[in-house]
């Protein structure tokens, strides 16, 4: 049985997200939460106890790293402990930046190029593409369609992982093209992404506002996509580079989840009301917030 909702959330703040360096000398996957990250993950399980009916039982498929790990201990908390049970899943890992990461400037010189190449095709030295996380997504949801057959699925399905993997299933999900994927903002930390089931379709529609970058002028503020909230990489005047076009961006990377999860006005559909941005040659693409609807399966 499908399950009514699916959430994903991110983990909480990081101490990568505070100081990057600590790449270089700690495993990405024993990164652990900071103390805020701690007090937003336990926020997150008070949220999600207020989204689930008394009926309601959840299944947790939670990435192996520990910083998700941490986020999924402080959130199963604020449930009541018989009605929830977990997985842990590594294809729910982040993107491989190829072990430990190298200095301030090779990094800088990294993240350049995948900002000029693109986010979804460019592959990390020794690592991953976007393109190799959503193969290993697909594999994923291939594995959650066969547990759906199951009558004894439980009613709520959450997914404690990372802000490029929640993108990645998204996109997967309602077969968003890469344009489209590549426009989307990051999520914040324990922000939600709500899809929600309509009982006569059995399809589900995308109840969570996308920020997404656009031509609108905005303060230039650090906001890597992958995992890390600092602003040493940096271009000049906070921009940085998108498939040849220079943009600014401003998000709250440490901040508290984001309350945009609200029903969107699109009717009950099959297909896609996501519009790609068309982007014209040396264009600067300043951030906004802006809303994006989705009706799918």
């Amino acid at each position: 049985m499908r399950p009514r909702l699916i959430i994903l959330v991110r983990h909480g703040q990081s101490e990568a997200n505070v100081d990057i360096s600590i790449h270089r000398t700690i495993p990405d996957h024993k990164i652990k939460l900071t103390q805020l990250g701690v007090e937003q993950a336990i926020k997150a399980g008070s949220r999600l106890n207020e989204l689930l009916k008394p009926e309601d039982t959840v299944q947790f498929y939670v990435s192996p790293y520990l910083r998700t790990r941490q986020t999924f201990e402080c959130m199963s908390k604020a449930l009541d402990k018989g009605r929830w049970r977990d997985y842990e899943e590594p294809r729910l890992r982040e993107q491989d930046w190829g072990n430990f990461q190298g200095p301030p400037e090779e990094m800088a010189r990294i993240k350049m190029e995948r900002a000029s190449y693109g986010h979804f095709f460019y592959r990390i030295p020794n690592g991953e593409s976007g393109a190799d996380v959503y193969d290993r997504i697909s594999t994923f949801q291939e594995t959650l369609h066969r547990a759906f057959a199951s009558p004894n699925f439980p009613s709520v399905l959450v997914i404690v992982t990372h802000g490029l993997l929640s993108r990645l299933f998204v996109m997967r999900w309602f077969h968003w093209s890469v344009e489209e994927f590549e426009s989307l903002e990051n999520l914040r930390c324990c922000e939600f992404v709500i899809m929600e089931k309509n009982e006569e379709t059995n399809k589900y529609k995308l109840k969570t506002k996308f920020r997404k970058w656009s031509n609108f002028e905005s303060p230039g503020h650090f906001d890597d996509e992958d995992d890390e909230g600092n602003n040493k990489y940096l271009t000049p005047n906070g921009k940085r580079f998108l498939n040849g076009h220079s943009r600014s961006y401003s998000a709250d990377t440490g901040g508290e989840f984001s309350s945009e999860d609200v029903m969107g006005d699109s009717s009950e559909s099959d297909e896609r009301s996501v519009n790609s941005s068309s982007i014209s040659i040396n264009e600067e693409i300043i951030l906004k917030t802006e809303v994006i609807e989705v009706d799918n399966k």
